[in-house]
């Protein structure tokens, strides 16, 4: 494995890594390996189906699909380790060139942690605003939270009067819906 790295950013990397053709082929060859054991073909056993058999069963782009999930993080986890670089989150990943009997290249922007200068932050004068409240309000927001908040005593023995909460229920009568509720 081959790798380069170029700082494009204050707080990104880009690396470029390269897997050989031996590393790339051996991947495959896993693959359709591990696809043998899970495919079945009709006329051979699990896992005893030959590889010329398998690839029209399977397809050339499942393996190298397989072979990317192998190939990719180990490769990238050793660029990070040998440039010694610490990602801030995960790296976004695009494969540059891969082909059946060529290397595996791909790139890797790796985010890494901000950089952050602390200036003077002592001594500094700030005016602090204070909120005006005054009696009126606080009694309004008493008033506004007890009627809130209430609770209304149910008075049948007498016509209702100015300033009586009321409670009516109105019934259309044409509706379906208008019969009253009964206890069965």
């Amino acid at each position: 494995m081959q790798f380069t790295q170029e700082q494009t950013k204050p707080c990104e990397v880009d690396l470029r890594i390269e897997i050989e053709v031996d590393d790339v082929n051996s991947a495959i060859d896993k693959a359709y390996k591990d696809f043998a054991k899970s495919t079945k073909v009709p006329g051979f056993r699990p896992g005893k189906a030959p590889r010329v058999v398998l690839e029209k069963y399977v397809g050339d782009e499942a393996a190298k699909e397989h072979a990317l999930d192998t190939l990719i993080q180990p490769a990238y986890l050793e660029a990070l380790e040998q440039a010694d670089i610490d990602p801030w989150a995960p790296a976004k990943i695009d494969i540059v060139d891969y082909e059946l009997g060529s290397p595996l290249v791909f790139t890797a922007k790796v985010p890494l942690a901000p950089k952050v200068e602390i200036g003077p932050y002592t001594g500094l004068d700030i005016e602090r605003k204070m909120a005006q409240v005054t009696d009126e309000m606080v009694e309004g927001e008493i008033n506004a939270q007890l009627k809130r908040h209430a609770t209304y005593n149910k008075i049948e023995d007498r016509p209702a009067k100015v300033g009586d909460s009321a409670l009516i229920e109105a019934v259309d009568e044409a509706s379906p819906y208008s019969e009253p509720f009964r206890d069965v």
